[in-house]
């Protein structure tokens, strides 16, 4: 069943799909996203892309062009299996895991 009315609201596939003049759009079920955008979100090869104006994320495959799969902002922000993770704000603030060595850089650290 499909209804559109005359104001622009509707709805098909039963009622699953269904939209408004406010600009809603409501899906009911699974959605198989293979490619495309939403404003700053993108799905491209495998990677959900998520971009502001000064950052950009990326989770899925090859997130840090080295062919590593995870969670990747920067270089000191990421979360990669085969890699470790990182977090921090720049090169001298951050801890990093990577396979069995921690390593804790910064200016000033305090433990209580």
């Amino acid at each position: 069943m499909a209804k559109l009315t005359q104001d622009g609201d509707g709805f098909f596939a039963g009622g699953n799909i269904y939209w408004n003049t406010q600009g809603d759009l409501t899906l009911t079920g699974n959605v198989n996203i293979t490619g495309g955008s939403m404003r700053n979100i993108v799905w491209l090869q495998g990677q959900l892309v998520v971009e502001s104006e000064t950052h950009t994320m990326k989770i899925g495959q090859n997130v840090d062009g080295l062919g590593n799969n995870g969670i990747y902002i920067n270089e000191n922000n990421y979360i990669l299996p085969s890699v470790g993770f990182s977090l921090g704000t720049n090169d001298n603030n951050k801890i990093t895991v990577n396979g069995n060595m921690l390593e804790i850089k910064s200016d000033y650290l305090q433990v209580s």
